[in-house]
Parts: C-alpha cells; sequence; structure tokens
C-alpha cells in the first residue's frame, strides 16, 4: 500500500497550490535550470549540488528527501541517480504521467478555481447581441462583479489549503540547517574548474577546454537552481511557523471549503446569466442561449487535451474561403454544420468541465488526506480519483468525437460544391487539429529545396517532378494512417493513466514500446530514406549539401540521426541508401 499512497499524494499534490499564492509548480520553478531542459530536476541538481560541494554526498539522500516531502511529493527527473546522489531510485521517479495527463500545463485546481466567462467575453455579446451602448455598460458590470467574486473566494480556496499545508510542516532543526546551508553556499565557479582539471590530469588524461568550460556552465547552473529552490522552501517554512491549528483540522477545513466554492460557482454562473437575460428583449432569448453556448464552448476549446478536440473550426472555415468564389448555397450548408450543432456541443463542454472539476476535487481530497496522516482515507480517495479519472476520459473523448464528426459534416457538404473546396477544407482543419502529423516531413522538404536549386537541368527538374508526384500520395496515406492510429492511441493511454491512480502503471506497462511512439513514424523514415536515396542518385555531391542533412544523403552521420525521433531532423540510423551521385 506504500506505493499507492505515495502515488496518490504526488498525483495530488501536483495539482494543488500552497502556501497562498505559491504552488508546488512555483517552487520547483524557481530551481528550474538554464541549461537543463528545465524539468527542474531534483535528483540533477543534488548531484550538482555535490559535485560543487554545497552538500557532503552523505548528507544528500536526508535533503532530498526532506526537500520532496515539503514539496508535497516525489521529485521529478530520473532514477539514474541513485541513492548516492540524493534520493533512492524509487523517489527520484518521474511525476506521474496521469498527473501530466490531467493538467498538462500544470496548476492549481485548474478547472475547479477558472470561472466560464472572462471580462474580454463583454466584447463579443454586445456585437452577437446588437444592443446598445447602454445594455453593454451593464453587461461589462455584470461580468466586472461575476469575475471579482469568483477571484475573491477562490483565493479563499487557496489560503484555505495554504493553511492544511503550514499545519503539516514538520522539519527538524538539522534539516532546518541543512537547508540553511545549502541557501547560504558560494558556488565558486573557478575552484570547480581547477578541481575538474586536476581531476583529469590524475587520470593520465586532459579534457577538452571547451567540454569542461560546458560541463561546469552545466553544473553551476543547476547548483543555482537548486540554491532557488531550497529559498523558496525557507520562505515556506518561515510562513508554517505560526500555524497553531491540528493538521486534521486544517485539511477537513481546506476541503470544506473546495466544496462549498464548488456549489457556489454553478450559483454564480445562473445568477449571471439570469441577469444577462433581464438586459436582452425576451424575443432574444434563444439567441442569448446559443450565444453563451458558443462562449463556453470557445474557452472549452482552448484547453482541449486529445488530439482533435482543440480546432477551431470556424477560424478552418473562414481561412479556407477566403479568395474563393463560393455561391451562398455551398457557404450556408457548411456554416450549417457548425451552428447546428452549438447547443450540443456546449452541454458535452459543460459535462467535460464538470467531470474535470471531480477529478481534481478527488486529487484535493487524497492530498489533504495525506496532509493530516490518514493512510486510509487516502487509500479512500485514490478509489474515488480512479473512477473520477475514468469519467473525465469519457468526457474528453465525448468533446472531441463531436468536434471530428462536425468537421466531417462541413467537409461532406464541401464536397458537394467541388472536390477543390473539400480537400483545402479538410487539409486546412487536420493542419488545426493534428499538427503533428501534418508537418512537413523530411522528404517534402528535400524535394522543394531540390526544385529551388539554381543549378538544377532540365533532366534533374523533370526526373525531381516525377519523384514528387510519386511521393506525394504516398506522403499523404501515411499521414492518413498516422492520425487514425493516434486517436486510437490516446484512448487506450488515458485509460491506461486513469487506471495506473490504483494499479502502479500495470495497465501502461503491460502495452507495447510501439504504443508511446509516433504512429507510422517508422513508413515516415522509409520514405524519407528512399527519397533521399533517389536524389543522391540524380544530384552532384555540391547539389545534395544545399539539401536539409539527412543520413540517407550522406550529409548527417548516423550516430547523429539515431538519438532523434523525428525522420525530417534525426532519423534512425541504417535508414540511409547507398547510391551514385551525379559527377
Amino acid at each position: 500500500m506504500k506505493t499507492l499512497l505515495t502515488m496518490t499524494i504526488a498525483i495530488s499534490a501536483s495539482l494543488l497550490a500552497w502556501p497562498t499564492h505559491r504552488s508546488i509548480a512555483t517552487v520547483q520553478d524557481a530551481g528550474k535550470s538554464t541549461t537543463s531542459n528545465g524539468a527542474g530536476d531534483l535528483g540533477t541538481q543534488i548531484k550538482a549540488g555535490v559535485m560543487l560541494g554545497l552538500i557532503e554526498r552523505d548528507d544528500a539522500p536526508d535533503l532530498a528527501k526532506a526537500i520532496m516531502e515539503l514539496e508535497g511529493g516525489r521529485a521529478s527527473g530520473s532514477s539514474k541517480g541513485g541513492s548516492k546522489n540524493g534520493g533512492t531510485a524509487e523517489e527520484s521517479k518521474s511525476t506521474p504521467v496521469w498527473a501530466v495527463f490531467a493538467l498538462p500545463g500544470g496548476g492549481a485546481l485548474t478547472t475547479l478555481l477558472e470561472p466560464e466567462y472572462l471580462p474580454r467575453d463583454a466584447a463579443f455579446l454586445t456585437k452577437e447581441l446588437a444592443i446598445d451602448a447602454g445594455a453593454s455598460a451593464i453587461v461589462e458590470t455584470l461580468l466586472d462583479d461575476y469575475t471579482s467574486l469568483f477571484e475573491r473566494e477562490r483565493r479563499e480556496v487557496l489560503d484555505a489549503v495554504a493553511a492544511a499545508r503550514r499545519a503539516s510542516a514538520m522539519m527538524t532543526p538539522e534539516i532546518d540547517a541543512a537547508l540553511a546551508s545549502v541557501a547560504a553556499a558560494v558556488i565558486d565557479r573557478d575552484a570547480a574548474m581547477d578541481d575538474l582539471r586536476a581531476g583529469a590530469a590524475g587520470k593520465g588524461g586532459e579534457a577538452d577546454p571547451a567540454s569542461m568550460e560546458k560541463w561546469i556552465d552545466w553544473a553551476v547552473a543547476e547548483a543555482a537552481g537548486l540554491q532557488r529552490r531550497v529559498a523558496a522552501l525557507q520562505a515556506i517554512r518561515a510562513e508554517s511557523q505560526g500555524s497553531t491549528e491540528s493538521p486534521e483540522r486544517a485539511s477537513a477545513a481546506a476541503l470544506g471549503r473546495a466544496l462549498a466554492f464548488r456549489m457556489s460557482r454553478d450559483q454564480w454562473r445562473r445568477a449571471f446569466e439570469e441577469d444577462l437575460a433581464a438586459v436582452v428583449p425576451a424575443e432574444e432569448s434563444e439567441m442569448l442561449a446559443r450565444t453563451l453556448a458558443r462562449l463556453r464552448s470557445e474557452h472549452g476549446r482552448r484547453r482541449g487535451r486529445f488530439g482533435g478536440d482543440s480546432i477551431d473550426l470556424d477560424a478552418a472555415w473562414q481561412v479556407t474561403r477566403s479568395g474563393m468564389t463560393l455561391d451562398d448555397a455551398t457557404i450556408r450548408s457548411i456554416e450549417a454544420a457548425i451552428e447546428r450543432r452549438c447547443l450540443e456541443f456546449a452541454s458535452l463542454v459543460d459535462a467535460r468541465t464538470l467531470a474535470r472539476i471531480a477529478t481534481e476535487l478527488a486529487a484535493l481530497r487524497g492530498y489533504l488526506e495525506g496532509l493530516a496522516g490518514d493512510p486510509r482515507g487516502v487509500e479512500r480517495a485514490a478509489r474515488t480519483l480512479e473512477d473520477a479519472a475514468d469519467v473525465q476520459v469519457s468526457a474528453e473523448l465525448a468533446v472531441r468525437d463531436l468536434t471530428l464528426m462536425i468537421a466531417e459534416e462541413m467537409t461532406t457538404a464541401a464536397a458537394a460544391d467541388s472536390p477543390t473546396l473539400e480537400t483545402s477544407l479538410r487539409s486546412e482543419i487536420r493542419q488545426r487539429a493534428f499538427p503533428q502529423q501534418m508537418r512537413p516531413r523530411w522528404s517534402e522538404k528535400a524535394i522543394d529545396v531540390t526544385l529551388g536549386l539554381e543549378d538544377l537541368d532540365d533532366e534533374q527538374r523533370a526526373a525531381v517532378l516525377s519523384l514528387a508526384e510519386q511521393v506525394m500520395p504516398r506522403t499523404e496515406q501515411i499521414r492518413e494512417r498516422a492520425i487514425e492510429e493516434r486517436l486510437r492511441r490516446e484512448v487506450r493511454i488515458a485509460r491506461a493513466m486513469a487506471e495506473a491512480i490504483v494499479d502502479d502503471f500495470a495497465s501502461a506497462k503491460s502495452m507495447d514500446e510501439e504504443t508511446w511512439e509516433e504512429p507510422e513514424q517508422d513508413d515516415f523514415e522509409r520514405l524519407d530514406s528512399e527519397v533521399g536515396a533517389a536524389l543522391r542518385r540524380l544530384l552532384s555531391p555540391a547539389q545534395l549539401e544545399r539539401l536539409p542533412p539527412h543520413v540517407s544523403i550522406g550529409t548527417r552521420s548516423d550516430a547523429k540521426s539515431a538519438s532523434g525521433k523525428s525522420a525530417e531532423n534525426k532519423p534512425r540510423s541504417g535508414s540511409g541508401a547507398s547510391g551514385g551521385g551525379k559527377g
């Protein structure tokens, strides 16, 4: 059960803010490196601290554990460091994937504490409802009152969670002293460089000066990140000193405040909508309902989490139709595909919002039970969280599926006008829905660059144009399969992440490696290599040098390409093709 408790608390903690106006993300952001991947990896920072003398090697595990406890969960980063570099492999696992799925951008109770209407919506409401200046001023006032109330009560929730965190903050004088020592230590870059040179000389060799400079810069940046992280924790510790309430009572009060906020946010929305209806003529009530639905849908679209559920279909249509001469019937039929499902779409967005809130509250409950020291409470919260997460996945998928259905209805209506309109609209929608799968591949970029070469002779140009005609349909077929496969995999992965809350990622681990890779990547890479081999036969070495680098044309080494994931930039080793070059 220890694994379950640790994971649930870590998942929960990653969703919350503590203390007042300060979040776990804020503390970890304070430790972000300027030279690393920016993940604020505690294990890496501890390792750098040991190497630069900020921390004694024997003290590193206890210090890492204390920092993780104060931050409310396990450290982020790899498990390569081991205990000698600060923490066990279990303690230094990466942040649970479910936390990333639930809140890709991080944050504190993101959906619960976010209003459904914003002050900037006043301009849209004024325009769509065609109201006069006096009514517009009333709308602005109503929105300001709604969002101000929301913000005030939101801060109360964060303050309550902060109080629970402060009440549970327990540290020994030894750990306090260790934190103070790290924060006060002076990082001596020159001394570190001297030690590095001496170490290299002691091993009978001399390291490359540029490599040593780069290594020192990395270590200094990571150690400085650790100091910023520790300083942020010390500030939290200072806030906790005056706490007199028991962790149990403070946690119960925080949960009660959050649940009350959950009920109140619905009441505030209804009150705003009723007050707004009083400003609009009664005969415009249906228009008002549709306008508000469009607003919620638009806000929800920007918070999509699955491929295809964040498409701005109206924008895609406007871009497609610009510059085209279309008859009124075609325009009406395509726009009707969006309009007739407006209320249905908004209802699904509302359901998804409620599902997300339920997940966040379940995570909050587990987090607070952990602060109160109730393992059974954490276990119960974990089961509730799994159920809520499963419901959320279904709600997310419902929004995605309806979005794609509307897109298909739009392209079907476009096909009735002309194949050109259908192709253009479908391409625009897919570019917005699946940018990763629709991005230009190396083969496409190489052909485009080749056709732009000034020294390309007629024979070469004809051959490249013929190659392009063969490549284009194959690329589109692979993209089609990649999109379909992405849609299938997202469902599997999302369900596995929900189950991971109680099965310790057993479902996720049981999936084959291919599930986690980019769909159809092998086929994209194979096509890139075939195109590279063909261009290598057609072009001179000087011409090949002007193409985007790639292993198949001999301008990128196997060693460089093998570590990459994208075919156009870093194809896998062994994907090259030999062939003669034009002299």
